[in-house]
């Protein structure tokens, strides 16, 4: 037997086959060393439990404003950041105040136009005139007074509205459904409303039927001869009257009604109730009760192609369609004496044409709703849009 070099009370066997393999006997029992104490310390307070984070640690920060985008492919996201939205407005209030707001400047910029040509034919005759001797006056110098109804129409309806909307977000032409039109929704759209001409004048002469008060129907009469005068008393060119009397009013009330009102009040009560509310207030906005039934039709059609086709150039579209026919009609009636307005608007229609257009129409509707179904899959407009994923933390763990 041989001690090793090892350490000290550790005893090395040597093997009878080989000296370079060996066994390790236990060592003796030792009592364990002793070391000094640590010093303790107090341990640290514990932190006050923290709130779970909305967002994860690594990544962007959520955004204050909600970003939503209309479920069209050709859309694009809008971020509610305007001033109506950082400052809590609601869709409804705002959408009241700008209708209102809207309305009484074109009221203002076109009572001012009419008020310069009654004053520049007082100031040339030297008499009071009445109202009759206003509507002849008016009739006389159509061509100011039509010019100062559109630029009414464009600084209030036009202008007021794009601001409106610049000041919910500042991408607001997805917000106003500026965007080119589904193709073969806008081709139906267009059918639909040759299907609605029947019924709307036979809605027209029901509606008519039905009592008013007598100092209404006198407003109401004072104010379509109003127009007529203007139509047919003066010479204007078609030109002018479809750029004054179709398009103007098209593209204008188009923005107010289906572009603004239209999406502030789907924020607020969904598609169906802005759609049927929206095309009320735009047949009550013309002020004729006699017409209030047809007009609210075609409104709340005009409200339909639009979120069916995801554009607001369809309203437009159908909108002037229908203004440019009713010129097309005045300026025919202008050119034989032997027709009146009063003639064509009162011309009936029979039940048994209006019901079956009726129907047609709502067929159609189908149809672009069945296209909307299959472009957008079924998604509602103004959705919020999906946060990104965040890329995932690097692991401190993870092998170099």
């Amino acid at each position: 037997m041989k001690r090793g070099r090892g350490r000290p009370g550790t005893r090395f066997v040597a093997s009878p086959r080989s000296l370079h393999r060996f066994s390790v006997l236990e060592p003796p029992n030792r009592p364990p060393a002793q070391t000094p104490d640590a010093p303790t310390y107090p341990s640290p307070a514990a932190p006050p439990e923290m709130a779970p984070l909305d967002r994860p640690l690594v990544g962007p920060p959520a955004s204050r404003f909600p970003t939503l985008r209309d479920a069209w492919p050709m859309a694009h996201p809008f971020t509610l950041n305007g001033v109506f939205e950082r400052n809590g407005f609601t869709p409804i209030w705002t959408a009241l105040l700008v209708f209102v707001s809207t309305f009484l400047v074109y009221q203002i910029v076109g009572g001012i136009a009419a008020a310069v040509v009654i004053v520049s034919d007082l100031a040339s005759s030297g008499e009071v005139p009445d109202v009759g001797d206003a509507l002849e006056a008016l009739a006389e110098h159509a061509g100011p007074f039509l010019a100062g109804n559109a630029l009414g129409q464009w600084i209030g309806f036009g202008l007021l509205t794009l601001l409106a909307a610049r000041w919910h977000t500042r991408t607001w032409r997805p917000f106003l459904r500026l965007r080119m039109p589904d193709g073969p929704g806008l081709g139906l759209a267009v059918l639909g409303f040759a299907a609605l001409v029947l019924p709307v004048q036979w809605l027209g002469n029901l509606n008519r039927s039905l009592p008013q008060p007598d100092w209404l129907r006198e407003f109401e009469q004072t104010q379509v001869e109003l127009i007529e005068k203007a139509l047919l008393g003066a010479d204007l060119g078609p030109l002018f009257l479809l750029f004054t009397v179709a398009l103007t009013p098209a593209l204008c009330e188009e923005l107010l009604f289906r572009g603004y009102f239209q999406r502030q009040v789907e924020r607020k009560w969904g598609a169906v109730v802005s759609i049927v509310l929206v095309g009320l207030f735009f047949g009550l906005y013309h002020m004729r009760l006699s017409q209030v039934v047809p007009l609210a039709l075609l409104g709340t059609y005009l409200g339909y192609a639009v979120w069916a086709t995801g554009s607001l150039w369809t309203g437009v579209l159908v909108h002037l369609l229908n203004n440019g026919l009713a010129v097309l009609v005045a300026v025919y009636v202008r050119d034989h004496p032997t027709l009146t307005m009063e003639e064509i608007e009162s011309a009936t229609v029979p039940w048994y044409l209006a019901l079956p257009s009726l129907l047609a129409v709502a067929g159609l509707c189908v149809l672009m709703h069945r296209r909307r179904e299959v472009v957008t899959g079924g998604r509602p407009d103004a959705a919020p849009v999906a946060d990104l994923p965040s890329p995932d933390p690097p692991s401190v763990l993870a092998p170099s």
